[in-house]
């Protein structure tokens, strides 16, 4: 009650600028979801800029347009959720599945290793894990298509906002 009173009372004289620390914390389910769907309306409706300080990375993805990732006072990054991503795909690279159709596993592997921006190649319950680098996807296609085979699974995993932030604060 005490967070929705205070956010009411923030928003008496229409802010152009609004500083949230922890909003949703110690709010119920529901009331944390009505918070998020004031705070994203705020921004896109009314063009009220909002600074969110909180340490629940679902939220902060399903709510801020951009992010900066601060840590001991020092902000290490400025972006979308996806500019995060890459930064860090570009260091840590990329993790696929691979599934190929008309060629045997072991041989679709030894055609991938060695291919440039291929780091790694395993076998993975049937499929192929590969690590790449941030821009060897079109390569690997092209290299199984050349070998006969058909891609039939060539998933990426999804790195979620938390991995991002623990991944840009281990790096600083």
């Amino acid at each position: 009650m005490r967070k929705r009173f205070g956010l009411a009372q923030a928003l008496i004289n229409e802010p152009g600028v609004l500083f949230l620390d922890e909003p949703t914390s110690g709010i119920d389910p529901l009331g944390a979801q009505m918070m998020r769907d004031l705070i994203k309306k705020l921004s896109k409706e009314k063009g009220v800029t909002v600074f969110l300080s909180s340490h629940r990375m679902a939220e902060v993805e399903e709510i801020c347009d951009r992010i900066g990732v601060i840590a001991r006072g020092k902000l290490l990054a400025v972006g979308t959720v996806e500019e995060l991503r890459d930064k860090v795909r570009e260091k840590e690279g990329v993790r696929y599945a691979l599934e190929v159709q008309d060629l045997p596993v072991q041989r679709v592997m030894e055609g991938l290793k060695g291919l440039k921006g291929v780091r790694s190649v395993e076998p993975l319950n049937g499929h192929i894990s590969l690590l790449t680098d941030l821009g060897a996807r079109m390569e690997i296609a092209m290299t199984v298509k050349s070998m006969g085979g058909t891609i039939s699974m060539f998933e990426e995993e999804r790195m979620d906002l938390q991995r991002v932030f623990l991944k840009l604060i281990e790096a600083a």
